[in-house]
């Protein structure tokens, strides 16, 4: 989806920094998948998924993220 990106937290990763992380970037979590537990994100501040991203790579809390890409077979 169009300004929306996964995070997988490292575990252990409390709600606090979690939330401060998500202030930070400007995102809104949408929803939140128990295994693995990723996050899907919503980009509030008109940022590009790939700045998203390269900023959440700069945070150890953070173990990877990604678009949320939809596939279309052909």
């Amino acid at each position: 989806m169009p300004g929306q990106v996964l995070v997988k937290f490292r575990d252990g990763t409390d709600e606090g920094a979690i939330e401060t992380i998500r202030r930070e970037l400007s995102l809104e979590s949408i929803k939140i998948s128990p295994e693995p537990p990723l996050h899907r994100m919503k980009i509030l501040d008109g940022s590009s998924v790939e700045e998203v991203i390269e900023r959440l790579q700069g945070f150890d809390e953070v173990e990877y993220s990604e678009p949320n890409y939809i596939i279309e077979f052909q």
